[in-house]
């Protein structure tokens, strides 16, 4: 049964710790033109991207892989996952980067499960947004 190995596992959890950086950069930048609830939902995804890159970290190198071998397998998680990070970086929004955290904490969760075919669709799903990028999101009351 193919496994991530440790190395991959740990490129994964890295990219997850990337992402809850990019995103809380994002935050620092849009401070003063998120509303309270934004501001929230932001640090909700923030902390679930840390709680991802420490839960795969351990978790991704017990997961059979196997039967995403057609989908390109561990190379696909990390190809995934960094494109998911690029698009956030891209994206210059934060709420735009909000849709690709979304994404890719969905990915880890059902990565925790071990769900491997809600796994083969949400890695199409992800190349699908990080191949182009979400419409601007519309104005909040503050910046109406």
């Amino acid at each position: 049964m193919p496994f991530l190995t440790p190395d991959q596992a740990r490129h994964l959890a890295q990219s997850y710790q990337d992402m809850s950086a990019t995103l809380s950069r994002e935050r620092l930048q849009s401070w003063s033109t998120l509303t309270l609830d934004q501001h929230a939902e932001i640090d909700c995804r923030i902390w679930s991207l840390l709680c991802a890159a420490s839960d795969l970290i351990t978790q991704a190198t017990t997961l059979d892989i196997s039967a995403l071998d057609a989908a390109g397998g561990g190379t696909a998680l990390l190809k995934a996952a960094d494109a998911a990070h690029h698009a956030m970086q891209a994206s210059g929004n934060v709420l735009s980067a909000l849709t690709f955290a979304a994404g890719a904490i969905d990915l880890a969760a059902a990565l925790t499960r071990a769900d491997i075919g809600e796994i083969a669709a949400l890695l199409e799903r992800l190349a699908a947004q990080s191949s182009s990028p979400p419409a601007p999101p519309s104005p909040t009351p503050q910046q109406q």
